[in-house]
């Protein structure tokens, strides 16, 4: 039996005005890195990249997929976002024995946090 992993990220485009304007958003690369070793190694995972939804769908997208699992990458500009996925799956009782891994850039200040 293989565990569900989802990798995913904090950033949606429709929140940042700048970013909307100039339409260049740039690919989730570390978790598609991570995604794809894991595939090479037998290990089955999902990717929710957020750039081009918004929060509830990856709401709705983890309650009916309910990951073991989820790697969130994090930098500066998502942590506000991050933090608050942190705290729907924690509060969660459908994902309430959902383990959360964090990488990126911001992981030590996010880890000042809890």
């Amino acid at each position: 039996m293989s565990m569900k992993i989802l990798f995913t990220h904090g950033y949606f485009l429709n929140e940042d005005e700048k970013e909307k304007e100039i339409m260049k958003p740039y690919p989730p690369l570390g978790i598609l890195y991570l995604s794809s070793y894991l595939e090479k190694n037998n290990f089955p995972n999902e990717i929710f990249d957020s750039t081009f939804s918004s929060f509830n769908k990856w709401v709705n997208y983890i309650l009916d997929y309910k990951p073991e699992v989820i790697g969130i990458y994090t930098n500066l500009m998502t942590k506000l976002n991050v933090l608050k996925m942190i705290s729907f799956i924690k509060t969660n009782e459908v994902l309430k024995d959902c383990k959360v891994v964090l990488g990126g850039p911001e992981v030590k200040t996010m880890l000042r946090i809890f």
